[in-house]
């Protein structure tokens, strides 16, 4: 078995090798027991001395329930479903908190107030509320976000795929998923505790701007979060500074309520985000019709380093370097001329996160590179003739079944990598 980390309430195994306990189901006269089996996502188990011919057989899925006994704060048993049943079987608690070290991230559990105790609220919405909580079986805090379902289908897809996205994805820029709990009303995803405020919430407590080099330090850690995404098919859709977590130096990526796999842009909440940070292709989506892709979140950390810049909203009005006053007068030219690339209107001219954490690895290897002939050698590469205003051409382009969206990951990674070598020639 490998050693529990006690950075993590449950942390399912990284080997796929089979787990076995022995485990008891009460009957009134006398007791059976079973050997269980966990391997492949599938439990069974057989009659002790017969290995070979189980007696019990449950295919493991994702949104499986599953309901944990305990008493005084231990575990003592689960409660398994079976042929429209719920089968109970009791185990030494060693071995179910190994057990439930292999589910943890894999199922659904049940009964969330059994095993965690609340501690306070972190955040209130529509959408339900974040709290903090610990732990009872190893005193570790967590937040839990408790989603309320609404009763319509769409919304509760929406919260699963939230959970599939959650569950597909590890980095250390990104929130963690630990456990996913359901009732009647809510769904509640247990993920890691992050200490310290979001961005908003420092922007709006901090005396002093953030430096530029801790501006700097902050956008290549989101670029470096969005990169990961994007490399793994996936949109978060609402890149804004109260969805950055930032404490001592380090970032991570949280609320993937609206995230969606490439691909899945048109059919999951096609209009989405905040106001202030969305793209221009997700705002017309509903008068275009046409589909969008990652890009969209490099505007959004595009807004979010104006942000940080200034402490305002960017807007189009605003952002014309010729007239903004701001811009003109300021030592942070630099970032200024980032923001305009990275929120520039049109899909087509707009770098892909790849090429934007390139450049700002660049920028801090160099305070006088050059932003400007960057971009007008990147994009006279790439795409010189390419014009989004062109709306016949990009419809069709774009509806074509077989088609992917404006700009692959794979080639604009190909394009910053050539133009890096090129430029520091």
């Amino acid at each position: 078995m490998q050693k529990k980390q006690q950075s993590q309430p449950f942390l399912q195994s990284q080997q796929e090798v089979p787990f076995y306990c022995r485990v008891v189901r009460k009957h009134f006269f006398r007791d059976r027991v079973y050997q269980l089996k966990y391997y492949n996502n599938q439990i069974t188990m057989t009659y002790h001395l017969n290995m070979d011919a189980p007696k019990y057989i449950m295919k493991i899925e994702e949104f499986t329930t599953f309901e944990w006994l305990i008493k005084q704060q231990r575990l003592f048993g689960f409660k398994f479903p079976y042929q429209g049943k719920l089968k109970e079987f009791h185990a030494d608690q060693t071995d179910l908190m190994q057990l439930r070290q292999r589910l943890s991230n894999r199922m659904v559990f049940l009964n969330l107030s059994y095993n965690y105790k609340y501690l306070t609220t972190l955040e209130s919405g529509s959408f339900g509320q974040v709290t903090s909580n610990e732990c009872f079986f190893n005193n570790k805090k967590v937040a839990i976000k408790h989603i309320l379902l609404n009763g319509k289908k769409d919304h509760q897809k929406q919260i699963e795929n939230e959970i599939q996205i959650l569950r597909s994805i590890k980095h250390p820029k990104l929130v963690e998923i630990y456990e996913v709990f359901k009732t009647e009303l809510y769904y509640q995803i247990v993920t890691e505790f992050i200490e310290g405020d979001n961005l908003k919430q420092l922007m709006s407590n901090k005396l002093n701007q953030f430096k530029n080099e801790e501006i700097l330090e902050i956008m290549q850690q989101l670029l470096e979060a969005l990169t990961f995404l994007h490399r793994n098919q996936i949109l978060h859709r609402d890149i804004k500074p109260a969805n950055i977590m930032y404490h001592n130096g380090k970032l991570k990526l949280i609320d993937f309520g609206l995230a969606c796999y490439d691909g899945k842009q048109l059919i999951e909440n096609p209009n989405c985000g905040t106001e202030g940070y969305v793209a221009p292709e997700v705002l017309n989506v509903h008068q275009t019709k046409l589909n969008y892709d990652f890009k969209v979140d490099v505007y959004g950390a595009g807004c979010v380093l104006y942000m940080l810049l200034t402490g305002t909203k960017l807007n189009q009005s605003n952002l014309s370097v010729q007239k903004n006053k701001t811009y003109q007068n300021s030592e942070n030219t630099q970032l200024f001329e980032l923001v305009k690339i990275m929120t520039k209107p049109n899909p087509f001219d707009r770098p892909s996160s790849f090429q934007i954490l390139e450049l700002i690895r660049l920028i801090k290897e160099s305070c006088a590179y050059d932003i400007g002939l960057w971009y007008s050698s990147a994009f006279n590469l790439s795409n010189s003739n390419n014009s989004y205003q062109t709306a016949s051409t990009a419809r069709y382009v774009h509806t074509s079944k077989n088609q992917k969206s404006v700009c692959s990951f794979n080639s604009a990674r190909g394009i910053g990598q050539t133009l890096s070598k090129q430029i520091l020639k």
